[in-house]
């Protein structure tokens, strides 16, 4: 998976702006919580209060780093914005490969 910022897990391996035939991309890999749209807003930023407390433990933290992932807390809105910029960036990446569905 690639990003932004190396991750410190893959000893040796090199980012992918390192090698010259992969493409300028930032594909990150995510879990995301969503609720229901009439959820009243009082509860979503608990859940996103409490949750973000819970993945910026460092004990917890140090958990998944044992797996190679680095938890990226956020604000709902944030979460809107990335995953607006995510369909635009691979509807365009889609497009211009040609993929079409089966």
């Amino acid at each position: 998976m690639t990003g932004a910022v190396r991750n410190h897990d893959p000893a040796g391996c090199p980012h992918h702006r390192r090698v010259r035939s992969a493409p300028a991309t930032n594909a990150r890999c995510g879990r995301r919580s969503s609720r229901r749209p009439r959820t009243p807003p009082a509860i979503i930023a608990r859940l996103n209060r409490e949750t973000t407390a819970v993945l910026n433990d460092p004990e917890v933290r140090a958990a998944f780093a044992k797996h190679g992932v680095e938890p990226e807390p956020g604000s709902p809105e944030a979460l809107g914005a990335r995953i607006r910029d995510d369909v635009k960036k691979w509807r365009e990446v889609i497009t211009s490969a040609g993929i079409r569905e089966n």
